[in-house]
């Protein structure tokens, strides 16, 4: 017996909808839908399609995407799917728009975002003679990174 948690007779506008929620201070109307890792969000079409939900928001409110163009956020939040904030171009203009936005660095040591060390870590880390499962619980991070860490493989920049 196949279960289906869809309700029927919901049109595939409807049931997109059912996943957005409108944001009152920037205007982005957040997918509170599937994401992917990326942070987009991702929505299975009546055809069994499934795509990310800021494409689909745009076929849905501006009709079809060219050939080889990509739709481009305006606000640079990934899982807004408001046409207003959405854009098409091709990859070179997703390339200028991220360089215009100062997104085109990629950081890396303590300055990216999901960093858990500082490079005084680093320092501590590669001059500490324990056992690397010991190094590892002190900084919460697992004793496989400790190594590439101690090896010079990851925190290449810090001396």
């Amino acid at each position: 017996m196949k279960i289906s948690f869809r309700k029927k007779g919901r049109s595939e506008e409807e049931r997109f909808y059912d996943f957005v929620s409108p944001e009152p201070n920037s205007g982005c109307w957040l997918w509170v839908g599937h994401c992917y890792g990326s942070g987009y969000g991702g929505f299975r079409e009546a055809n069994g399609f499934h795509g990310h939900a800021h494409r689909y928001s745009w076929r849905l409110h501006n009709g079809a995407i060219p050939n080889e163009q990509l739709v481009l956020h305006k606000c640079d939040v990934r899982c807004c799917v408001n046409p207003e904030h959405l854009f098409i171009g091709d990859y070179s203009d997703n390339l200028n728009d991220m360089h215009a936005k100062g997104r085109g660095n990629n950081p890396r040591g303590e300055k990216h975002s999901r960093a858990r060390l500082t490079e005084n870590d680093i320092r501590k880390i590669r001059s500490d003679t324990r056992e690397l499962h010991l190094i590892g619980a002190d900084y919460n991070v697992d004793k496989q990174y400790v190594w590439k860490i101690k090896r010079g493989w990851h925190w290449k920049h810090v001396r």
